[in-house]
């Protein structure tokens, strides 16, 4: 319903390319500005010198460039969000989102960049420096835990493996929030990037309520790294098997293969890109989903509350309030989605009973 989507991967890696070629020019005139030495016979090229003040700002325009394309990222994750999220409140009405208005993509660029570039750009910031320490301390932890489980029988192994577990659960707890799923919250609520980056985790990991939403935001994972591999195998497969049978670069076989993998190497961004666009809409309507029930169970627990000191009779002969059909009647997910969570399944019945439903 929103092909425009398709864009954003498009966009992302137009700023990209800009954003590193300037950079790239600034990167190359302070590498020129240092002092060349002289030539000496025989030399062939020349060496230079840079002051410590020059290696400092070629440093800094290293580590800015890398925070400026984990920016552009995190734009491009933002809009995503933003329109995934738009799309998702949007109620259905016989099966169709009526009130659905198209082309909001450029629109999220405009929110992004006007009312949430500080949390963009901290949490770029944050992400791109703390995504080495959160993967190694998630490694460690995960080798460390089966260890110190084995380590029953003797105690001074398990009190080390239970020191070094506890260390770096301790570490990566308290930045494993830190990651691209804290821009869903800041779409959805315009938190502040902290404050969204911990509600978003607490709804995927710690959310008792909605228990499937753990195991299908797993399977997206999944989902990307075999797209991944299989949009890469396949560009290369099939520019391999177009050189072979066009014969445009000779019978040799080592350049046909290099071409190949010329192929795989420029499939393998594009199809991180795209399958980056799948994985994070996934994430957004999982999160959506989530939200969505939280509030159906809180308007179920407030509007179905028991008078306080009221006898049997008085408590069985509660009702509702009328407000929490209207809640229970809106409907947000696709049906799909329904289908898979609540494990109920759309038949279609080969004999019409009198008064039956036709969906069981």
């Amino acid at each position: 319903q929103e092909p425009s989507l398709l864009l954003i991967p498009i966009l992302a890696m137009a700023a990209r390319v800009v954003s590193i070629l300037l950079c790239l020019v600034v990167f190359l005139l302070l590498v020129t500005a240092g002092a060349p030495s002289s030539q000496r016979a025989g030399q062939v090229q020349r060496d230079f010198s840079w002051s410590r003040e020059q290696e400092f700002y070629m440093a800094y325009t290293f580590v800015w460039t890398m925070w400026l394309m984990e920016l552009t990222t995190s734009v491009s994750q933002f809009a995503l969000a933003w329109v995934t999220e738009r799309w998702y409140f949007t109620p259905y009405v016989n099966d169709q989102k009526l009130d659905w208005e198209r082309r909001e993509v450029f629109r999220s660029y405009v929110v992004g960049l006007v009312k949430h570039m500080g949390s963009l750009a901290m949490g770029s910031f944050l992400i791109f420096f703390l995504r080495i320490p959160r993967m190694m301390l998630k490694s460690i932890a995960a080798v460390f835990e089966p260890a110190s489980a084995r380590s029953r029988s003797n105690m001074l192994c398990l009190c080390i493996a239970n020191t070094c577990c506890c260390s770096c659960y301790y570490l990566y707890g308290a930045i494993a929030h830190i990651n691209k799923n804290a821009y869903l919250g800041v779409a959805l609520t315009s938190e502040p990037f902290m404050r969204a980056a911990v509600s978003v985790h607490y709804m995927f990991n710690h959310n008792d309520e909605v228990t499937p939403v753990t195991w299908l935001n797993g399977m997206q994972g999944i989902f990307q790294m075999g797209g991944l591999i299989l949009i890469t195998l396949a560009s290369g497969a099939a520019t391999l098997l177009l050189v072979q049978l066009t014969g445009m670069f000779g019978p040799q076989t080592d350049l046909q293969d290099t071409v190949a993998l010329l192929a795989m190497a420029v499939a393998f961004p594009i199809g991180l890109s795209y399958m980056t666009l799948f994985d994070t809409v996934g994430d957004t309507i999982l999160f959506c989903w989530a939200v969505q029930q939280r509030r159906y169970n809180y308007q179920r627990d407030r509007c179905w509350q028991k008078p306080a000191a009221v006898g049997f009779v008085s408590s069985y002969f509660a009702t509702a309030d009328p407000e929490m059909g209207d809640v229970a009647n809106v409907n947000y997910a696709p049906p799909a989605l329904r289908e898979l969570v609540l494990g109920r399944h759309r038949k279609l019945s080969l004999f019409s009973c009198p008064g039956g439903a036709g969906e069981l």
